[in-house]
């Protein structure tokens, strides 16, 4: 039997929608976001580039240590943005997110670091080719230079020091019809719900093992008591932090968990 290939529209759409660990958080930013400000200064009040040894005021070293501020708000802002989507996505973070989001974080830093160039520094008035000229020959080079540091700060963070997620370490209360079913475990310990006729059998994690439980009530319930698991199927909800892959095609769909050594069936209709 012939598998028709996937069109590579259907390919980039997998791509992009790829989920990936949402691993920085307040503090790594923080660090980040100082780092960077803190060397913009740092080059500025060393080399001096683009006039900015023609700048005299009485509080000099105090007013261009500004650009600091410049950077940093703007990578906290959207650090706060980034969390409200991973929560409205119902805890996911998707390549396209990293993709949209970082771009746009630095185009926000340098639109402030314009601002207050023009505005405080200079008393320039604004306009978009001014803004242009900024982007395109100012900000250019410090990007080329401040950039790679940041990646390169980005992944050791990640990966020395990586932060749970939001609302990882919150404690959600399952309870079933029957007296004593009653089930409280953080969000990342829950890997998946299966329905069984008239109970749902719930596969989590304690101390780093698998566990199951069997509550007498419905899928339904336990997705409203679980606002953050997905219902892939009508039979089956599932972590989305835990899912590695999607395969098959649009009638017949399977996915793969992590901690999981079966696949889990996925509805026609559902669409990650």
């Amino acid at each position: 039997m012939s598998h028709r290939p996937v069109s590579p529209p259907r390919i980039l759409e997998r791509t992009l929608l790829r989920p990936i660990p949402f691993v920085l958080g307040w503090r790594a930013m923080l660090i980040i976001g100082g780092s960077l400000g803190l060397m913009t200064v740092a080059i500025t009040l060393l080399f001096e580039p683009f006039g900015t040894d023609q700048y005299e005021h009485p509080y000099r070293t105090l007013m261009l240590s500004g650009y600091a501020l410049c950077t940093i708000v703007p990578v906290l802002v959207f650090h706060a943005l980034d969390r409200w989507v991973y929560r409205f996505q119902q805890a996911r973070w998707f390549l396209a997110n990293e993709l949209v989001s970082r771009p746009l974080m630095v185009l926000a830093a340098v639109t402030c670091n314009w601002w207050y160039s023009h505005r405080v520094i200079n008393d320039i008035a604004l306009s978009r080719r001014a803004w242009w000229f900024y982007l395109l020959e100012i900000s250019t080079p410090y990007l080329l230079v401040l950039l790679p540091l940041a990646v390169l700060a980005a992944l050791v963070l990640a990966w020395r020091w990586p932060e749970p997620p939001p609302d990882a370490k919150k404690t959600w209360l399952l309870e079933g019809e029957n007296q004593g079913e009653i089930l409280r475990l953080v969000f990342q310990d829950f890997i998946y719900a299966e329905a069984q006729q008239n109970y749902v059998a719930i596969h989590f994690l304690k101390d780093g093992q698998a566990e199951l439980r069997l509550f007498r009530t419905t899928l339904s319930e336990l997705e409203r008591q679980l606002p953050q698991a997905v219902r892939v199927h009508r039979s089956y909800l599932v972590n989305p932090q835990r899912i590695e892959q999607l395969q098959g095609n649009a009638r017949k769909r399977r996915l793969s968990l992590s901690g999981v050594d079966h696949d889990i069936p996925v509805s026609p209709s559902f669409k990650p």
